[in-house]
């Protein structure tokens, strides 16, 4: 009626957590946390039995975990789209507990789908050549977590305090000694029988000698006979002094090594302690036998001989104790010291992949070495323990501990750890790498050739030799461990430069050497090569901190970013490789590259006096990457000037910065700059003859019209294969447009590309069609996923200042020669290409283009110099520039700002 309900609480259960975070493991419940969020519920027998047997999948996986399953731990900044490891599969060889990284990979499926090629076949390294790494191929990385059983001890204590403090551990149990009569009884009936049966021999030959008068040797055998009657009477009367003990329980490690061996060396001991009548013989005795994996030892003799037995044993208990204890502490000084090695591992902030990889192939190994030492120490310690039974024995102030820990620390100074350790750290870096290089199996459109396994082979054991050789790396302090990561990043870095098989990485080593060696390096290969994206990653890859790659155009630096982040890093949570700058924008502006427009770092050099000295935060130098230099604009000249002015004025920075100008094709003023600077170190990197990945076949169409061609390609070319076409105006762009969906009635529709559209219109336009008109910003800002044809004019539009006029013309001319390669440089990327030329001029008439900033109009750039920290107009800078502005045009620019000022 009152609605209590009345009982007894028969159990109070333990509460889990239900959640998808907690569903294949234990999470406890505190009773009075919040649980709004942990949904408890009670543990039950079958929920306990489930979590077990998933912890026991989950290691067994670990532990057997198969090829296909293997993750491609490149993680680094410069991680990899070539990821093989389902993101699911967790790397929990470290720490357990840590959920927080998230190893953001990708399964094989979608790795075949990302690739630049198609119809692949598949090799790993090792299979492209066997040699291509300095390790053992049939050793393979052992991937089972390991777990390393470490005592936290102060390394420095004494073996005599640790035998102390772990003596209720380490020593066995107890000997128990139990009287033994029958043995007693057995061994004084043997000694009577014996006396009886030797005083009856004696009878017999007295009543024998009788009979022959001999009286001295009757009267000898009388006195003998008469000798054992005594005898007989000690034994009666000494009989009950005799004791016989079992003494039980003895560990076979103590009777094989100790006792059995020295049996008569005891006895011996006991008689000197107390020797016994000769009417007495065989006391005191000593028999040793197994029982059930121990061992009785029984010993007959009088009280103070099993007095003096229980002290020897005693001591030999004592000496096998101290051995056992040497033992243990001698593998618990390693393990101390590998647990602060390991301490210090985990504090290196860097949760990639790699870094847990060589944390626990480094166990691994560390594991074994540990193993090795201690059988070793094992060996020696036993064998000296052997050497001091027979001390042991004699001497009642024996005192084992002290004699072991004195040959303990010898032997530890004699045969030190840590430079074992040292070792290990490049055999880790070995494992490592044959994991994740020479083990993977990749898909490539064709055989990588042995030129560039060779490169690579290279790099990768420049970086083994560094890192054996550089005080930078040699040792175990915290400093030492934080320099790995990022060589693991380097190692990473090399092998994802050789997967995008780009034509340039074949020379990359002779570029390395050349920029190593000079300050201004000037680059000449084709389009596609890889000059923008993987030259900048192998310098990173080479020990540069920082490179800064300018280009013409905002649109061009978010692109080649988001590309060499999308082919060189893995994980999106990763920090990443590069980032940009541009004006009023950026991202990822502490990556190692950094792409900006070049009229940023314009800007920069003008008014920034500690440009250079700001970003160097390392030993190595700063490189600035001038890309696409052949465009000429005003901006890139202006940079080129005061570069040169800047290696020209203050030679002391010239140890604290690279130059790098880089182009499909390079004006030879732009070099000629540089070499006139005294005890400048100028150096070229020309492959004019570089292919490309796919082949390029040139076709001449001269003066045909640029529709009916279109036309005639849209009947022959296959799905999906793209057309452009060059012109020279956004006019042309748009009428051809028009007139071709207007020609063919609709059927085919051509897409326009120009300079004001936004970026994210020129993508959707490049995703949705096939046929695009543009003018010169397809020549290097766009990317075409499958271009199969251009089509060239050889028309591009320049304006034209007229100084005289004081008005810029927008006028018609040929195309350069450096222009055409461009254009003809977006064929041969993604698949074979057909390039038509409808021009009827030769190219090589005009190699490059006139530059900007000698058919401009100058009064922005003129006042921009004179606010600026030089203070001075083109008249002071026109010396540094690779092709200076007439003293026409820079004068009617001072003129316009003279006359601007007073209005």
């Amino acid at each position: 009626t009152d609605k209590k309900i009345v009982g007894c609480i028969r159990w109070i259960p333990k509460l889990v957590s239900k959640t998808e975070h907690s569903d294949q493991k234990l999470v406890y419940v505190d009773n009075y946390q919040p649980v709004a969020s942990i949904e408890p519920v009670p543990l039950t027998t079958k929920r306990l039995k489930e979590a077990l047997q998933m912890k026991n999948i989950v290691q067994q996986e670990m532990n057997d975990k198969e090829d296909q399953d293997d993750e491609d731990e490149s993680g680094l900044v410069i991680g990899s789209v070539f990821e093989t490891r389902n993101r699911n599969e967790a790397d929990n060889d470290i720490d357990d507990n840590d959920d927080d990284v998230d190893d953001d990979v990708v399964e094989n499926s979608d790795l075949n789908n990302r690739l630049p090629f198609r119809n692949n076949a598949t090799w790993s390294v090792l299979d492209l050549n066997d040699d291509i790494l300095v390790v053992n191929p049939t050793v393979l990385l052992v991937t089972a977590p390991t777990t390393i059983g470490i005592t936290r001890e102060d390394s420095n204590i004494s073996l005599q305090k640790f035998v102390d403090e772990t003596s209720n551990q380490i020593r066995h149990s107890g000997i128990l000694d139990r009287m033994n009569g029958l043995l007693r009884d057995q061994k004084i009936a043997e000694l009577t029988l014996r006396l009886e049966a030797e005083m009856r021999e004696l009878n017999v030959e007295i009543e024998k000698e009788k009979s022959k008068n001999n009286n001295k040797l009757l009267e000898e055998l009388q006195q003998e006979l008469l000798h054992k009657k005594v005898q007989g009477e000690k034994l009666k009367t000494s009989a009950h002094k005799i004791i016989a003990m079992d003494y039980d329980n003895i560990q076979s490690i103590i009777a094989n090594t100790f006792l059995f061996s020295k049996s008569q060396f005891i006895i011996d001991h006991l008689i000197a302690k107390q020797p016994m009548d000769s009417s007495i013989p065989g006391i005191p005795s000593i028999a040793i036998r197994e029982n059930n994996d121990l061992y009785c030892i029984s010993v007959t003799g009088t009280q103070l001989h099993h007095d003096e037995f229980k002290n020897v044993l005693q001591r030999i208990h004592d000496l096998c104790d101290a051995t056992r204890s040497s033992r243990v502490y001698y593998q618990q000084r390693l393990n101390s010291k590998l647990e602060s090695i390991n301490n210090l591992m985990t504090q290196v902030i860097r949760p990639l992949p790699s870094w847990k990889c060589y944390i626990k192939c480094f166990q691994q190994l560390a594991k074994s070495k540990i193993e090795e030492f201690v059988r070793l120490y094992d060996d020696y310690i036993l064998q000296k323990s052997k050497f001091m039974v027979e001390e042991c024995i004699k001497d009642a102030s024996f005192h084992a501990i002290k004699q072991l820990e004195k040959l303990t620390d010898m032997y530890t100074k004699k045969k030190q750890f840590l430079p074992e350790l040292e070792i290990l750290k490049s055999e880790t870096l070995d494992e490592c790498i044959k994991e994740h290089i020479s083990l993977q199996q990749l898909k490539f459109e064709k055989k990588p050739s042995k030129q560039s396994l060779e490169i690579m082979n290279h790099f990768i054991n420049k970086i083994k030799t560094e890192f054996k050789t550089k005080p930078t790396y040699v040792g175990f302090a915290l400093e030492q461990f934080k320099e790995i990561p990022i060589l693991l990043q380097r190692i990473m870095l090399y092998y994802r430069c050789f997967l995008l098989q780009l034509p340039l990485y074949e020379s990359s080593k002779e570029f390395l050497e050349k920029t190593e060696q000079a300050t201004v390096i000037t680059i000449a290969t084709p389009n596609g090569s890889g000059k923008s994206a993987l030259l900048p990653a192998l310098l990173i890859a080479n020990g540069y901190d920082k490179v800064i790659v300018t280009q013409p155009r905002r649109l061009l630096c978010t692109r080649m970013c988001r590309r060499v982040n999308e082919t060189l890093t893995a994980n999106r949570d990763e920090s990443k490789l590069a980032g940009w700058v541009v004006d009023g924008a950026e991202q990822y502006v502490n990556s190692h590259i950094l792409y900006l427009t070049d009229s940023l770092l314009k800007e920069r050099l003008l008014n920034d006096e500690h440009l250079i000295t700001n970003i160097i935060n390392s030993s190595k130098p700063i490189v600035f990457f001038l890309d696409e230099v052949h465009e000429r604009s005003v901006d890139i000249d202006l940079c080129l000037a005061l570069f040169a002015r800047l290696l020209t004025e203050k030679p002391e920075i010239r140890s604290k910065l690279k130059i790098i100008i880089s182009s499909a094709t390079l004006d030879p003023t732009v070099p000629k700059l540089f070499r006139q600077i005294p005890q400048l170190k100028v150096d070229e990197f020309a492959k004019p003859t570089l292919g490309t990945l796919c082949p390029v076949t040139k076709c001449e169409r001269t003066n045909e019209n640029i529709l009916d061609l279109v036309q005639e390609l849209c009947k022959k070319r296959q799905r999906y294969d793209q057309i452009l076409c060059f012109v020279s105006s956004v006019s042309e762009v748009n009428q051809y447009c028009r007139l071709l969906e207007e020609i063919s009635h609709g059927t085919i529709s051509a897409f326009p590309l120009i300079q004001s559209q936004s970026a994210t219109n020129q993508q959707r336009n490049i995703e949705k069609g096939s046929i695009f008109f543009s003018t010169t910003v397809a020549e290097t800002s766009l990317t075409f996923p499958s271009l199969k044809y251009v089509i060239d004019t050889g028309k591009i539009n320049i304006p034209v200042y007229d100084s005289t006029k004081k008005q810029t013309i927008l006028m018609e001319m040929r195309a350069a020669e450096s222009t055409i390669k461009q254009r003809l440089g977006r064929l041969g990327r993604t698949k074979p290409g057909e390039y038509y030329s409808l021009y009827d001029f030769k190219v090589e008439d005009q190699k490059y283009p006139k530059p900007q900033i000698c058919q401009s109009d100058l009064v922005n750039t003129e006042f921009s110099l004179r606010k600026s920290l030089i203070k001075n107009g083109l008249d002071y800078l026109k010396q540094y520039l690779p092709d200076a502005p007439t003293s026409q045009t820079i004068t009617s620019a001072v003129e316009e700002l003279r006359r601007l000022s007073k209005s």
